[in-house]
């Protein structure tokens, strides 16, 4: 499905303007959205920053990962066991061309100069094994496919959003069998969706699968070629995009499909839950998949199934939940097969409430790896701000990082651009 089939709901995530197709991609009157990969848009909240902050944490992974490869090389060679020299030396193969293939697939995402990054749960490499999952080990998605099926294929649903579609293999599936929907996939991970761009249109793509602790030495490592056939039907598009704030107008979806999704935001789980109704039409649905038991930091957040049912009850008109006991991420050489309980839902007919700030607001501060990066970052924009005391261009500013910060000239567009953006955001916040 192209782009332009979408135009009618397209909107700037941040103010709600339609975009317009230009020549590199989509664009409302201030802000424009570049296409990264064929008819892949990419439609984050404040774009600049965001896929500022995306290359730097791209950039991080890379140098930890080269690190990493270095003192895995010298152990194979020193090592007093040959089998665990082996083990390691398969190992090493394997991240040494998963990293070529990652660097050769987002190079275009690195900047010059990168802000100093922490580890987190959300890196470039988060939910890595998806890969594996949807498409290499097993079936393990099965359950989830025939659910959406069951639940949106006696209705006409002509467009169905799936939030944090992460490798493609659910969405994929649905589009195949959902010929008369039209599909819209999110994903913020630039990586997966790109990943799983590639694959949908039937190009080959080679990854390795290690595991850090095999049962045997075959197990060290695993090589796999995903290739599969196009889509059935050109009937299914993906965006790169940031939730809540979706490039998606209110009211203009007739489903949308959330496979453990809501748990993973670092928004409250009864916010992220009221947040998607907004985009779903009077008599849409929400097909909600994920852990049965959400594990949040607050006790008052830490919901079991009878909870889950009751927040969504206070949002949607009808309520049908169940729980069934499944595999999760079931890689065939791990140690030990993880079981969860996963709650199956479908929600009819969203009760709509005004957006509430206070809702979104977490209940304490904890000092994180994030909150870390945060004061750096915010360290920097406001050292920036002491000096602006009138108007000014991206030029002006770019002369100013290199003459009172010691920025490379090279890169002080790039940078002057990207600091703008992050201003007039928190500006538009308040």
């Amino acid at each position: 499905m192209a782009l332009s089939e979408l135009l009618d709901i397209l909107c700037c995530p941040d103010s709600g303007e339609h975009l317009q197709l230009t020549d590199t991609g989509l664009a409302s009157s201030a802000v424009d959205y570049p296409v990264v990969d064929k008819n892949l848009a990419c439609l984050y909240s404040n774009p600049s920053v965001t896929r500022f902050q995306w290359g730097s944490k791209i950039k991080h992974f890379f140098d930890s990962e080269r690190e990493h490869l270095k003192q895995m090389q010298q152990l194979a060679q020193t090592c007093s066991l040959a089998s665990t020299r082996k083990r390691i030396s398969l190992q090493h193969e394997a991240r040494h061309k998963n990293l070529a293939l990652m660097q050769k697939m987002l190079s275009a995402w690195i900047p010059d100069k990168a802000l100093p990054v922490a580890q987190s749960s959300q890196q470039i490499y988060s939910y890595f094994e998806l890969l594996f999952r949807d498409w290499c080990w097993g079936d393990e998605l099965r359950p989830y496919i025939d659910y959406c099926v069951s639940a949106l294929g006696a209705q006409h649903c002509e467009r169905v959003l799936v939030l944090g579609s992460g490798a493609g293999g659910l969405s994929y599936h649905l589009a195949n069998a959902l010929a008369q929907s039209r599909l819209i996939s999110i994903e913020h991970n630039p990586f997966l969706a790109l990943a799983s761009h590639h694959i949908m249109q039937g190009k080959l793509l080679k990854i390795h699968d290690y595991s850090l602790y095999p049962t045997e030495l075959a197990g060290s490592s695993t090589k796999w070629e995903i290739k599969q056939a196009p889509l059935q039907h050109e009937n299914h598009v993906q965006l790169l995009a940031t939730y809540p704030k979706l490039p998606l107008l209110e009211k203009s979806v007739d489903a949308i499909i959330a496979p453990w999704f809501f748990d993973i935001l670092d928004i409250p789980f009864d916010a992220a839950l009221q947040a998607c109704t907004r985009f779903l039409k009077p008599k849409g649905k929400l097909v909600f998949m994920g852990p049965a038991n959400v594990h949040k930091p607050h006790y008052d957040e830490q919901y079991c199934s009878d909870e889950i049912r009751e927040l969504l009850c206070q949002q949607f008109a009808t309520v049908d939940l169940t729980q069934q006991s499944l595999t999760y991420l079931d890689n065939p050489t791990a140690s030990q097969r993880r079981l969860e309980s996963v709650a199956f839902a479908v929600a009819a007919e969203p009760i709509y409430s005004e957006y509430s700030r206070e809702t979104s607001m977490p209940k304490d501060l904890v000092y994180t790896p994030e909150l870390n990066q945060y004061k750096l970052k915010t360290a920097t924009i406001h050292q920036i701000l002491a000096c602006i005391d009138q108007s000014i261009s991206v030029n002006e500013l770019a002369d100013l990082l290199v003459s009172r910060f010691g920025f490379e000239a090279h890169e002080s567009s790039h940078y002057a651009a990207a600091f703008i953006a992050e201003i007039q955001s928190g500006i538009k916040q308040g």
